[in-house]
């Protein structure tokens, strides 16, 4: 992590949010950010819910632990204790706040598990979304639009430089037609080509 040593990765969002983790991942794996939205765990929540919860095969096991990260979230929510509750295992939708405390898990298996809970949680999202309605797009919108500022300043300032001839400064790159395009038209949600998530605040780099 650039100016902290080596730590975990997520690590970088803490010491410097976005611009920090974006700056390690780009030093570390050689991939370039081209832009992200940051979503919360509430904005999360209404996502999920706005695609109408998604489809997921809960094992007993998980059961138990959703129901457990439930009391938290209901707590947060203002929501009385036991809602949402889940009753039974097996393949069942869930709502935005089950989703949420599902992707959370990180009790049951190794950590590549526990992501791979989170990637089935996105995935699930960006499908239903891709053939979601005028409303629940919206309701996306409504939800992401506010956190997708940082990146937009990011290209404005890379945009800016190249209409005075300079060079983009370390991190940056003169952003494309095709660039900007798959910035601005993240409100048809179909081009999560990269993900990374990291569960302090939920980060999509796409």
């Amino acid at each position: 992590i650039p100016g902290h040593g080596s730590n975990r990765i997520n690590s970088a969002y803490s010491y410097g949010q976005e611009d920090l983790l974006i700056q390690t991942i780009e030093q570390n794996f050689k991939i370039p950010i081209d832009s992200y939205v940051k979503v919360d765990f509430f904005s999360f929540i209404d996502i999920v819910d706005a695609v109408g919860g998604v489809e997921i095969d809960v094992s007993e096991e998980e059961k138990e632990w959703v129901n457990a990260y439930l009391n938290e979230t209901n707590e947060l929510l203002g929501k009385e204790f036991g809602d949402g509750y889940l009753t039974s295992a097996g393949v069942q939708t869930l709502s935005g706040k089950q989703a949420l405390s599902y992707a959370r898990i990180r009790y049951i298996g190794t950590d590549f598990q526990r992501t791979e809970r989170q990637r089935e949680i996105i995935t699930a999202v960006v499908d239903k979304a891709k053939s979601a309605g005028p409303s629940a797009i919206t309701k996306i919108m409504d939800s992401v639009m506010p956190n997708v500022k940082a990146a937009r300043a990011r290209f404005e300032k890379a945009v800016e430089n190249g209409k005075k001839g300079g060079r983009p400064t370390k991190g940056e790159e003169k952003p494309t037609k095709n660039h900007i395009k798959k910035c601005f038209e993240i409100t048809k949600c179909l081009f999560f080509n990269k993900i990374v998530i990291f569960f302090s605040h939920i980060i999509l780099i796409f």
